[in-house]
């Protein structure tokens, strides 16, 4: 079995760091129960071909709430609007529940983080970036005191803006 790669572990930290409390959501989710679920990298289901370069430009574009970056030779980040413009559904409350859930569990019995009390803290979902092909595209509230510095990271040739160095990227979930 591989180890977990650098990305793993910085998302493992920042689900522990997290509870089970969705700011608007009815009831919280059910931090007890099975997961039913797993978690996909973007990067990945792109290069497994799950996802198209149509899918992440969509993802990308409600990641960056509608704007395109880029970085010029001197390293300066550049902006402008996409050329289409998305809308996206609502993420059904049931599947949003189901996600939060899976995001407590796939962490709290990780022994590195038996010392966290998951009722002191409190997970949301920052993003929600649409379903493709039964994945869902979400971005997780960072709860951490990280410094408001921007991460530019590419995929498939797309630039995703994260507000925060070693924050959350966007992950992609599918129910089993």
């Amino acid at each position: 079995m591989q180890k977990p790669s650098h990305f793993l572990l910085t998302v493992l930290l920042s689900f522990l760091l997290m509870g089970c409390v969705s700011p608007g959501a009815a009831n919280p989710p059910d931090c007890s129960g099975e997961i039913s679920g797993d978690f996909y990298r973007l990067d990945a289901l792109y290069e497994q071909k799950v996802l198209s370069d149509s899918d992440l430009e969509r993802i990308c574009y409600f990641n960056n709430d509608g704007v395109s970056y880029s970085r010029d030779p001197s390293g300066e980040t550049q902006e402008e609007s996409f050329q289409n413009h998305y809308e996206v559904d609502s993420l059904d409350p049931a599947i949003e529940q189901a996600i939060l859930a899976d995001y407590v569990n796939s962490i709290k019995d990780d022994e590195d983080y038996a010392e966290v009390d998951f009722s002191q803290t409190e997970v949301s979902i920052a993003v929600y970036c649409g379903e493709y092909h039964d994945y869902y595209a979400i971005r997780f509230v960072d709860l951490l005191n990280l410094p408001a510095e921007v991460s530019l990271v590419t995929v498939g040739g797309f630039n995703f803006l994260y507000p925060y160095v070693g924050g959350q990227e966007v992950i992609l979930w599918k129910a089993n």
